[in-house]
């Protein structure tokens, strides 16, 4: 059902629908001025947990504090995954920053279900020499509900999440469609 509400629309996708009804399940809401916001639309955003210390070869970059998400508590800041609630295509970017190391490789992946082949993006940044190295990526793809995604580095050499925030790195995610 479509109610109103200040001057806007307010779309109802629960079973329940009729005049007088408070109980609406808000999927979609277009205000007066045209926008368009949907209220559960699965999306997060994390920080990296500062001064994290990462061994050499694929290690989990830990995004421990969860800023905000939507649609759900699908974000898990114990294991620094985004669990799909549903079936759909998602938008993935991740940054990381570690401090200065002897690294030749410094590969930033976002991973799927764990996997270090199956994944939406990776980028590679050596060392620059500068106190910190920067390492940034983004992807798209399909997940199917309960799959989840990760951010992953790979590196020769063991470093560290740079500790003052927020520059440590961050990471989001949502469902596009």
């Amino acid at each position: 059902a479509i109610q109103g509400y200040d001057g806007g629309l307010q779309l109802d996708v629960s079973q329940n629908t009729g005049n007088g009804q408070t109980n609406f399940i808000n999927a979609m809401n277009i205000d007066s001025n045209g926008h368009i916001t949907l209220p559960n639309i699965p999306c997060f955003l994390a920080r990296a947990t500062s001064t994290h210390s990462l061994g050499s070869g694929w290690q989990t970059v830990q995004y421990g504090v969860l800023i905000s998400q939507k649609g759900g508590s699908n974000f898990n800041t114990s294991n620094y995954r985004f669990t799909a609630p549903v079936d759909g295509f998602y938008q993935f970017n991740a940054q990381w920053n570690a401090t200065n190391n002897a690294d030749n490789d410094g590969t930033l992946a976002i991973c799927r279900n764990g996997s270090v082949t199956d994944i939406y993006g990776s980028s590679s940044m050596s060392n620059t020499g500068a106190n910190y190295d920067a390492h940034v990526v983004s992807g798209a793809g399909p997940l199917s509900a309960g799959d989840f995604v990760e951010i992953r580095r790979y590196s020769s050499v063991s470093n560290t999440t740079r500790g003052s925030y927020p520059y440590g790195g961050w990471f989001s995610g949502f469902l596009i469609g």
